[in-house]
């Protein structure tokens, strides 16, 4: 049945807010592990659906802890296991 796209599970489709949600959280200093945690998917599937907002979130968006607490609740920067 490989290739049989009427199976399985549908295709993940990112949001708007989950895109933003990345964004913010990676310019947060959150590890890849961490945000896939925090939006509910695996890290394959963060690293395949979210490569520009991966790539972009440390360089685009200012780190604001208040944004970060609003994507997944308080948030400690200085927290080593988030990176």
């Amino acid at each position: 049945m490989a290739g049989n796209k009427t199976s399985g599970r549908p295709e993940y489709t990112p949001t708007d807010d989950e895109r933003e949600k990345v964004r913010v959280l990676k310019a947060s200093g959150m590890s890849q592990e961490a945000i896939a945690e925090a939006i509910g998917i695996s890290v394959p599937t963060l690293a395949k659906h979210f490569t520009s907002e991966l790539d972009r979130g440390t360089a685009k968006v200012k780190p604001d802890s208040t944004l970060a607490q609003k994507c997944v609740g308080p948030v400690d920067l200085d927290d080593k296991e988030l990176t």
